[in-house]
């Protein structure tokens, strides 16, 4: 029986449904966190009414199938059992039906963005448009400290946009780093709606408008990629390591696969989970694409006590890299390093590149 739809679609009940996993926003002491969780909430909420709908009545239309089936088979028939199995099979799909047709789509399942700009006044910046393709124009912000001893390309996480963030830029700024950060289609000002191809294409182009800004400054080039874009940092540095000098992962995930596996109730769909990675997107995966990485710092920051993100994300990330690498355990909330750690995450990353001093 083909169960990957059906995991799946448990997985984004499941996650839409928790408000954990659902945002992304470290308890951010830029002091919008709580708004931009309850929208949040108040999103997956509508989403998951249609979808329970749907789903009981697949799962009822099946539960009435399997029973026909096992009935007809426990009169001892080989046709009998071959209708249970079917059956079974067909309880599945309209299942699959029920759920699938309103929430399997992974721009739910792990994207949270919203279309809310917070006030960014308070910081320097310059915004900037890039138009990625036919209906998708993505919003990039190019923040400037008075005195910059290197660029960071800056990747959030699942949830907010960009100006939920500023706690975290704040940072990088007083430290001397320019930060460029941009937002995935849907985020924000950005148009279209996200998706695993779509976000990294979004990147990829913003990355390309970011060494164009920055080519005749002569500093240094850091990408910070945390929590989900954490994973496409990876990737984007791992394809060009000719233009990166370090990549810090903050609370990265490790895989898709492997996100969805932790929140996954029962051993039975998370084993089924484990033996189909073909479900999941494989054009960029974490600890994979970390062992292509050659000469380049890698600062792999990871909180003991996350609760977004296991901590096993970050060690499988830490083996899997090559040297020169460091890993800095922390016991903050999730990707909030740069808030409450603040001063200690300046110094890491002041050593993570020897030509910063």
């Amino acid at each position: 029986m083909k169960y990957k739809h059906i995991y799946l679609s448990i997985f984004v009940l499941w996650l839409l449904n928790d408000p954990v996993t659902g945002t992304d926003i470290p308890g951010n002491r830029s002091g919008h966190a709580d708004t931009a969780r309850i929208a949040g909430q108040h999103h997956a909420l509508r989403g998951i009414r249609t979808g329970m709908q749907q789903t009981f009545r697949g799962l009822n239309a099946g539960a009435k199938g399997t029973f026909r089936g096992l009935n007809a088979g426990s009169k001892g028939t080989l046709k009998g059992l071959d209708a249970g199995l079917h059956g079974s099979e067909t309880g599945a799909e309209c299942a699959t039906a029920g759920i699938g047709k309103a929430v399997y789509d992974e721009s739910g399942m792990f994207y949270r963005p919203s279309r809310k700009m917070e006030d960014m006044e308070t910081l320097p910046f310059e915004e900037k448009s890039i138009d990625v393709e036919k209906g998708v124009t993505v919003y990039a912000y190019y923040f400037k400290s008075r005195t910059p001893r290197a660029n960071v390309f800056f990747i959030h996480g699942n949830s907010g946009n960009v100006s939920t963030c500023t706690g975290m830029i704040r940072t990088l700024l007083s430290g001397g780093y320019n930060v460029y950060a941009v937002d995935w289609r849907g985020y924000g000002k950005s148009t279209g709606k996200p998706g695993y191809k779509g976000v990294l294409k979004d990147t990829e182009m913003a990355f390309d408008d970011f060494l164009s800004s920055t080519r005749n400054d002569s500093l240094k080039v850091i990408v910070y990629g945390m929590s989900l874009g954490g994973q496409i940092a990876t990737k984007l540095v791992s394809d060009r390591q000719q233009d990166v000098d370090a990549l810090i992962l903050d609370g990265s995930i490790s895989s898709a696969q492997n996100l969805a596996m932790d929140f996954m109730p029962g051993n039975f769909i998370r084993n089924s989970m484990k033996r189909n990675s073909t479900s999941f997107n494989l054009e960029y995966v974490a600890e994979r694409d970390i062992q292509k990485i050659r000469n380049i710092p890698k600062l792999i920051i990871h909180s003991e006590t996350d609760e977004v993100v296991a901590f096993y994300h970050g060690e499988k990330l830490y083996k899997n890299a090559r040297p020169p690498k460091f890993f800095w355990k922390t016991k903050t909330h999730h990707t909030a390093t740069l808030e409450e750690l603040a001063s200690e995450a300046l110094q890491k990353i002041n050593r993570l590149c020897p030509s910063l001093n």
